[in-house]
């Protein structure tokens, strides 16, 4: 298959997987009003209102499977689908930067204060489902479009809320590297809103 073959069929604007944007709904977040342990102005550690994209170094799009299980009557067996499902959870590699006020730890402090609402680390308690879950939209960027946002795809995750929060490691040996972090989302499902 040559070339030119690939680029007519397809152009020259291939989606790349570089550019996106990512942006939690970090408003709809009731048990952020509820907390009462370690309080903290949550609104503070909110970069550029909730758009992430310059924090998120890497972004897993959810996917979907369909459950299924193998009918026999006779002969061969078939794979029958019985429901849909989707697989499982996000996972964001948020960067750390000094650049902006609160943001060297506010992501992390914030993903923390996210999980403390959702189960008090002191009481124990946890929260109601509705109130600790929100939505995020992630976006995939035409970014050859001068002075417009044209996003060819784009998804609403549904009743999101962080479920891991990965360790940072440190060392004297990563001088040349930069400080980040993995946080794996749950979610419900996804809809298409673009």
């Amino acid at each position: 298959m040559s070339l030119d073959r690939v680029i007519n069929k397809l152009g020259s604007r291939i989606i790349r997987p570089s550019q996106y944007e990512v942006y939690i709904h970090f408003a709809g977040i009731q048990a952020f009003s509820e907390n009462a342990s370690g309080a903290i102005a949550w609104q503070e550690h909110v970069p550029d209102n909730g758009y992430l994209s310059m924090y998120a170094e890497n972004v897993t799009m959810p996917g979907r499977q369909m459950l299924s299980r193998s009918n026999t009557t006779h002969g061969a067996a078939r794979e029958i689908a019985y429901e849909s499902a989707f697989s499982g959870e996000i996972s964001i590699t948020f960067r750390y930067s000094y650049d902006d006020p609160g943001m060297a730890a506010g992501i992390r402090r914030l993903m923390d204060y996210w999980m403390d609402s959702i189960s008090d680390p002191v009481s124990g308690q946890v929260n109601y489902y509705n109130w600790y879950t929100t939505t995020m939209d992630i976006a995939l960027v035409d970014s050859s479009v001068q002075d417009s946002f044209v996003t060819p795809f784009a998804i609403r995750v549904n009743e999101v809320y962080p479920k891991t929060i990965t360790d940072i490691e440190l060392g004297h040996a990563l001088g040349e590297d930069y400080l980040r972090n993995t946080v794996t989302f749950a979610y419900r499902d996804y809809e298409y809103i673009a």
